[in-house]
């Protein structure tokens, strides 16, 4: 693992740059490589068990209940439907547009490389757009109350445009910075986000058979039954929602984990990038490994609340009228959730670039935002509104690819419009592009807090970038 740092207190040099003088706080060390946080792993591991039990007891019971018939007949006329023709019919269907959006998405990064500070113009010019668009459709409708709050939307996006103008060229150089470095580690970047992807889907196809067999051994699912989820149940239908969202936050956060000890390796010791070079290898171990606990830890905050979310979600569904008391706890929970996803967001930075517990992950997060302030939530802003607006625009040029399949192949678009077509190819492009894009806005967040605690390092692996860092601060 490369040591990333020198010292321990360490007074912000990029605060310097532009002569002004922050709060001082202790600069992130990397720490002996040592697994932490391990209950929660070992926590983990159990649930594994515990699901693969729910799996190999429940599943036999979805498969007895399904239609196909025990004596072959269905499963002849399956073989025989899956011919060629239907294999080629996938292939234009979904891997073609999947194909056309990963090369979208690599045209996309050389686009921020090229013109950054033009794409977050043009984002908050969209915004703006967006925003005058919902004023006229409130107006046009004649909805009073309804104009009046988009008109006051629209106020608030035109103050934040003009109140961020000056911080546009130093968000640029990050989002830039960010983009180059994805760009010299992009092949094992891709692999550990689609690994980690393949992970999170495998999961969540089992645990939904083994959620429905467990539904269809207490008779939720049969015509006339009666679904009782009170008591234990209600207790064990929660704990299994628990893993659910706890498994997905958890593949969701290694893959935040990987991208951050990577980028940082590329930031201290750039000659531990390449295609799949040990900068990528050591951070993924790492990830699987010593500092596996303390993204379970960060993991299972997130994933309490969003199985209490999902409860109370259900309780208002079946609800006889509206109830005030769950539409605020539901609220509430919402807010909670959103307040911890950004935390973790940056805890896990130092979790993997140091290889903190998440606890002094979370301390480290704290000191940063108390020495940069604002500076660091208007540079993450910035840049992601300029990822989420460019993912937006390249799904909706890729989409026109389902209207040239159309035309091209009409036999597999048989009965199905245009603007199905379209559609078809606009979600799966756009579930590709805002992969790959996840990575570039993971790295967004590591050279913000890389910067803010080696600027020196930064300049002397990789000047140029540096200098237009500076530039613009």
């Amino acid at each position: 693992m490369p040591q990333f740092n020198m010292g321990q207190n360490f007074q912000n040099e990029a605060s310097n740059v532009n002569g002004s003088a922050h709060e001082p706080y202790t600069k992130g060390v990397t720490q002996p490589a040592q697994c932490r946080d391990s209950l929660f792993a070992a926590l983990f591991v159990g649930h594994l068990t515990v699901i693969f039990w729910m799996c190999r007891t429940y599943i036999p019971l979805v498969l007895a209940s399904s239609p196909m018939s025990t004596d072959g007949t269905d499963d002849a006329a399956f073989t025989k439907a899956f011919d060629y023709d239907t294999a080629q019919g996938i292939l234009l269907l979904v891997v073609v547009p999947a194909v056309i959006g990963f090369v979208a998405s690599l045209a996309g990064l050389a686009l921020i490389i090229a013109c950054a500070k033009t794409l977050i113009h043009l984002s908050l010019v969209f915004s703006i757009a967006v925003s005058l668009l919902v004023v006229l459709a409130s107006v046009a409708s004649g909805q009073l109350l309804g104009s009046i709050f988009a008109l006051l939307m629209l106020a608030l996006t035109v103050c934040y445009y003009f109140s961020v103008r000056d911080r546009i060229p130093f968000a640029a150089a990050n989002l830039n910075t960010a983009t180059s470095a994805v760009k010299d580690n992009l092949l094992g970047l891709l692999l550990s986000t689609v690994f980690y992807d393949v992970l999170g889907f495998v999961y969540t196809v089992f645990w939904a058979l083994g959620f429905y067999g467990v539904m269809i051994s207490w008779g939720c699912m049969e015509e006339e039954g009666v679904c009782d989820t009170s008591g234990t149940r209600g207790g064990i239908v929660f704990l299994i929602l628990l893993g659910v969202f706890w498994s997905t936050q958890v593949f969701m956060n290694c893959g935040q984990v990987t991208t951050a000890g990577t980028v940082g390796s590329w930031w201290f010791s750039p000659e531990e990038s390449g295609c799949f070079g040990s900068g990528v290898r050591g951070a993924m171990c790492r990830a699987l490994t010593t500092s596996f606990g303390s993204i379970c830890f960060g993991s299972l905050l997130v994933a309490i609340i969003q199985a209490l979310k999902a409860m109370v979600q259900n309780e208002r569904a079946q609800s006889d009228g509206p109830d005030i008391l769950l539409c605020l706890v539901q609220c509430l929970l919402r807010c909670l959730e959103d307040i911890l996803e950004y935390f973790n967001k940056w805890a896990f930075v130092y979790v993997g670039l140091y290889g903190y517990g998440y606890v002094e992950a979370g301390k480290n997060v704290i000191g940063l935002f108390r020495a940069r302030g604002w500076t660091t939530v208007i540079t993450e802003d910035l840049g992601s509104r300029a990822i989420a607006f460019l993912t937006m625009i390249l799904s909706l040029v890729v989409g026109c690819t389902g209207l040239v399949l159309k035309e091209a192949f009409p036999e597999y678009y048989e009965g199905v419009p245009g603007w199905g077509a379209y559609l078809t190819c606009f979600l799966i492009s756009f579930v590709v592009i805002y992969v790959m894009f996840g990575v570039v806005d993971g790295a967004l967040n590591t050279v913000i807090v890389c910067y803010a605690e080696a600027p020196n390092e930064f300049q002397q692996n990789h000047p140029l970038l540096s200098e237009e860092m500076r530039e613009a601060w």
